[in-house]
């Protein structure tokens, strides 16, 4: 597949009409996606173990404060203190680091006080998993008080009952509702996997929710390797077809990634199907408890000429 190179020229986040008949006209080759997902599967990190891939890696990185378990008190000390050691060798102190940290809504006033003027992005779960079922006025409320306590981004999850009712009209207007409620944050729409069930339908669900003015998409995690890759390369031929046809970037977000040889495949996956600009931290993002151990190994194997399988 053929890369799509945009303008250099960045184009704010917009919000479009729903059109029904483009999603509804959409279609993609499910077993062609399950190939590609294998193929890419198969084919490994080893020739990306390189520093230029290492330090892309560790920039697209997020801190999750909750998943790692640190107290509010460190998440400053961790946010600043590179991820790989690259001054050691007489590289930037500013490369090497974590692109910010993704904290609990009741823990982020404080640590947005911590990172002030550090330019990290502080992202916060208004609407989780455990809200999913909540009513819409909690939702705008959890949305609102993330974006009036800091934060830079807010993750939203898309109704998994609008989802498995494939009732596009109503997931557009409640991922719109949760976007304005936002007031200027950037909006992160995670997309229930499960009940959307097939990649077409996981496919049109992105469709739906970059029209609503997402400005990232993240499936939820599965537990298979092969599945993961499947799922996030439908959200990715997804952002594909919305930037050929609207010229509006938006990005992709995976968490609880379990190795840092993973991020390096997806960022190759993003390079060669979308281009340079989305291989970055303003368009792609990663998380995981065992990511910046593994990140930090291949560093240490590369430094001392260890080869990776």
């Amino acid at each position: 597949m053929s890369s799509v190179e945009g303008s250099s020229e960045d184009l704010e986040e917009e919000v479009l009409e729903l059109d029904l008949e483009w999603i509804q006209q959409s279609r993609i080759n499910g077993p062609c996606i399950l190939r590609s997902a294998r193929k890419w599967n198969q084919k490994g990190f080893s020739a990306m173990t390189t520093e230029t891939w290492l330090v892309a890696a560790a920039a697209c990185t997020m801190i999750d404060a909750e998943e790692d378990q640190l107290p509010a008190s460190s998440i400053n000390h961790v946010v600043r203190r590179p991820l790989i050691d690259l001054w050691a060798d007489g590289g930037s102190e500013e490369l090497g680091l974590a692109r910010g940290c993704v904290v609990s809504l009741n823990g982020i006033k404080d640590v947005v006080r911590q990172l002030k003027g550090s330019g990290a992005v502080v992202s916060t779960p208004a609407v989780g998993v455990n809200y999913a079922d909540v009513n819409m006025t909690e939702r705008m409320y959890r949305c609102e008080n993330a974006a009036a306590s800091g934060a830079n981004e807010v993750e939203v999850l898309a109704s998994p009952s609008h989802c498995g009712e494939r009732n596009w009209g109503e997931l557009y207007q409640e991922t719109l509702a949760m976007r304005d409620a936002c007031d200027g944050a950037e909006l992160i729409v995670t997309l229930p996997t499960e009940e959307l069930g097939t990649l077409s339908d996981i496919y049109k669900a992105a469709l739906v929710c970059m029209m609503a003015g997402a400005t990232m998409l993240q499936p939820t995690p599965l537990d298979d390797q092969n599945d993961r890759l499947s799922v996030g390369l439908a959200v990715v031929y997804a952002i594909k077809s919305y930037f050929k046809n609207t010229g509006i970037k938006v990005g992709l977000s995976l968490n609880r990634t379990r190795s840092a040889g993973e991020v390096l495949i997806w960022l190759s996956i993003l390079k060669d199907n979308l281009g340079s600009a989305w291989a970055t931290p303003d368009l792609f993002r990663v998380s995981g408890t065992a990511l910046i151990d593994d990140l930090q190994l291949l560093w240490s194997n590369l430094k001392r000429g260890v080869p990776e399988s």
